[in-house]
């Protein structure tokens, strides 16, 4: 697998995103920082690990929330979407 901090991806379908970042967090040894970030005009998933850096943005809460929901189904940890998802409804608030 590639270092997946040192590659751009664009346009790529969510499902494509969805399993790049799941196979990140399997496989990493340590998570260090996973969270949601409202910045203007946009909602970014900040994923950093012992191996990767990750930044998955999306423009709508909507658009992140099925996201989240396609990443859920290819992480092992479902806990820590979860926790992503309910911190999403927080930023709609």
């Amino acid at each position: 697998m590639t270092n997946q901090a040192n590659v751009s991806k664009f346009n790529q379908k969510r499902a494509t995103s969805a399993k790049q970042v799941a196979e990140v967090l399997n496989n990493c040894k340590m998570l260090i920082d996973l969270h949601l970030e409202e910045r203007p005009n946009e909602i970014v998933l900040i994923a950093q690990t012992d191996s990767a850096s990750i930044e998955y943005t999306e423009k709508k809460v909507r658009r992140m929330d099925a996201f989240l929901d396609r990443l859920m189904e290819y992480v092992n940890n479902k806990e820590g979407i979860e926790e992503l998802k309910e911190e999403l409804m927080d930023l709609v608030i």
